[in-house]
């Protein structure tokens, strides 16, 4: 499977290129707010932030290629380092998502460092997951 087709949802919905829509924010800031580790700040900051993180997962770029209207990429890459060292990203996946294995297979993402790849499968994975259980809790 492609991760086009991956991307692509039953009533033919496309996920946007680097935006969270309103459903997913709503409950990944519910999260956010509530996890010990994860520095939110400002509602308006932070979902900028997961947006930026968000664009580099989907579109394979180099974070010093991230637009300016995301962020200032060393500014991006270091809460994104920091929220994985912290774990958050891996307790967003555990929080929205009991199973992940299928995941590590469709996805191929080129960094350094392997956990570096599995903050964005975590983010990816979280978001995918709530595009399609709009309804869960």
């Amino acid at each position: 499977m492609t991760f086009e087709g991956f991307c692509q949802f039953g009533d033919n919905r496309r996920m946007s290129t680097n935006k969270v829509a309103d459903h997913q924010w709503q409950k990944l800031d519910a999260f956010l707010q509530g996890h010990p580790r994860a520095y939110a700040g400002q509602e308006e900051k932070c979902r900028r932030f997961v947006e930026a993180v968000y664009w580099i997962v989907r579109t394979g770029a180099q974070w010093r290629e991230l637009p300016a209207d995301l962020g200032k990429w060393n500014t991006v890459f270091k809460r994104y380092a920091g929220w994985e060292e912290n774990g958050v990203w891996a307790d967003m996946v555990e929080r929205f998502i009991n199973r992940i294995k299928w995941f590590q297979r469709i996805f191929t993402r080129y960094e350094k460092l392997a956990r570096r790849f599995m903050a964005f499968l975590h983010l990816a994975a979280t978001l995918i997951w709530l595009e399609r259980n709009v309804n869960e809790p």
